[in-house]
C-alpha cells in the first residue's frame, strides 16, 4: 500500500498494523525510480493480482508504466466529470484526472477487458481470465448508464438549466453537481451568445 500524504500514511499504518503488508510513504510517478514497477521490485514484490490506482492525476500513466507486472484485476479511478465519449489523458503532473474512455481504450490495447464500474472507478480483468470464470463484462455505455454521472444542459438562448423543478417539468433528469462539494451546486458556465 502506497500513500504520499504524511498524515494519511500515518492513518494507514494505524489502521493496517499487519507487518506482512508493505506500506510505503512515497509518491508514485509514471516512470523512473518512483515508478510503480521500481517501487514494487525494490520492496520484494514478485506478483500483483489486484492493482488499485487512485491518485487523482496520473492514474492512467502510472498504470501504463507498469511493464513488469500483469495484474489480474485493475481498479482505476477516472474523472466522472469528463463525458464518457471523450478521450482525455491527464497532462503529466496535473490534477485533472483521466476520462473513462481513454482508460478503457488503453486497457483494451494492453489486453484487459472492462468488468465493472462505479461513479469514480473502473474495474478491468486481464483478458483470458474471463474465459475461465463466468464473468459478465460490461461496455462503457453500460457503466455510464448505471452511474449517477450527470450532464449539464444549456438552453438555445445560452441559459444554464439548473432549477430542479424546471428540469423535472422538462423531463430532464441530468444535471451536473460540482464534484466532491459538501453541498449541492452547479458548475457555473458563461452564457453562450449564438447569434
Amino acid at each position: 500500500m502506497i500513500e504520499n500524504n504524511v498524515n494519511r500514511y500515518q492513518r494507514l499504518v494505524e489502521n493496517i498494523p499487519d507487518p506482512e503488508i508493505i506500506k510505503l510513504q512515497t509518491e508514485v510517478k509514471p516512470s523512473g525510480p518512483k515508478s510503480l514497477d521500481n517501487l514494487l521490485i525494490k520492496n520484494g514484490v514478485e506478483q500483483v493480482d489486484l492493482l488499485s490506482i487512485d491518485i487523482d492525476s496520473d492514474d492512467l500513466l502510472v498504470w501504463e508504466g507498469v511493464q513488469r507486472f500483469r495484474p489480474k484485476i485493475v481498479v482505476i479511478e477516472y474523472n466522472p466529470t469528463i463525458p464518457f465519449d471523450t478521450y482525455y489523458v491527464n497532462p503529466v503532473g496535473e490534477c485533472h484526472g483521466n476520462s473513462a474512455l481513454s482508460i478503457t481504450q488503453s486497457a483494451e490495447d494492453r489486453g484487459y477487458i472492462l468488468l465493472e464500474g462505479t461513479n469514480t472507478n473502473l474495474v478491468f480483468l486481464l483478458d483470458g481470465i474471463a474465459d475461465t470464470v463466468d464473468f459478465r463484462c460490461k461496455t462503457l455505455q453500460q457503466i455510464r448508464d448505471q452511474t449517477t454521472n450527470y450532464r449539464i444542459f444549456v438552453s438555445n438562448d445560452g441559459t444554464l438549466l439548473h432549477d430542479l423543478k424546471l428540469l423535472d417539468e422538462a423531463e430532464v433528469s441530468k444535471i451536473f453537481p460540482i464534484p466532491f462539494a459538501l453541498g449541492f451546486g452547479i458548475q457555473p458556465l458563461p452564457a453562450l451568445n449564438l447569434t
